[in-house]
């Protein structure tokens, strides 16, 4: 049956409805090469901290890894692996700091080195005094807190003292404040960083990461 110009002129509106649908809209997904542009997944158990086969391939609770990184306030191996990410899709301060006592704690310290740059003398004292020095110049010139966290990252120790100020759960929040404005990629990306010390449970976030995109997008931000 063939169908008149007049028919197909009338369809037109309905089509371009279909294409601007919500739904439609909401199929969007993230892909492993999505995250891999954002973040180093090349090597997951060269940062691995867990006393486990590290070459076991069949860890598959991508769900109940993200549950548990959403409530957990340890020390954050990642970090320094998602602030980078995290700095230029909007992380500001103290917020990255709220959601763990651990580290909310430590909030009137960084206002005493905002003020007086010095602190980190103390707050900072395993970390070599050169790269100190460049932080309080950092702070001196009035970059934000979070650019001068960027800025500790370059070494083990400066990695290690941002895994104490972004803790997981803080990080898992700012995912799902992402998801919320659709910026999946972003937000899937940190959320597969929250992992970063578990081998298994990384591979396994990586394997899902349409699952974790999917799951971050069904969680209100906490």
């Amino acid at each position: 049956m063939s169908i008149s110009r007049r028919t197909l002129i009338g369809l037109i509106p309905l089509y371009v409805g279909i294409r601007k649908s919500p739904c439609l809209a909401q199929l969007k997904t993230i892909t492993r090469g999505d995250v891999d542009r954002l973040l180093d997944t090349k090597d997951p158990k060269g940062h691995c901290r867990e006393q486990h086969d590290h070459d076991k391939d069949d860890f598959d609770d991508w769900r109940g890894s993200l549950e548990w990184s959403a409530s957990d306030c340890g020390h954050n191996e990642g970090a320094a692996a998602a602030l980078k990410l995290a700095a230029t899709n909007g992380l500001s301060y103290p917020e990255l700091m709220r959601g763990c006592p651990e580290s909310e704690s430590e909030i009137p310290l960084v206002e005493r080195a905002i003020k007086d740059p010095n602190e980190l003398d103390y707050a900072l004292r395993a970390v070599p005094q050169e790269k100190i020095d460049r932080l309080k110049d950092a702070l001196r010139q009035g970059k934000p807190v979070v650019d001068v966290l960027v800025m500790a990252t370059d070494d083990p120790e400066g990695q290690e003292a941002v895994g104490e100020v972004w803790r997981r759960r803080a990080m898992m929040r700012f995912a799902s404040q992402l998801a919320a404005n659709g910026k999946l990629a972003p937000a899937t990306a940190i959320a597969v960083a929250s992992q970063w010390h578990n081998c298994q449970a990384f591979r396994c976030l990586l394997r899902h990461t349409a699952d974790v995109a999917s799951w971050l997008r069904s969680k209100p931000a906490r």
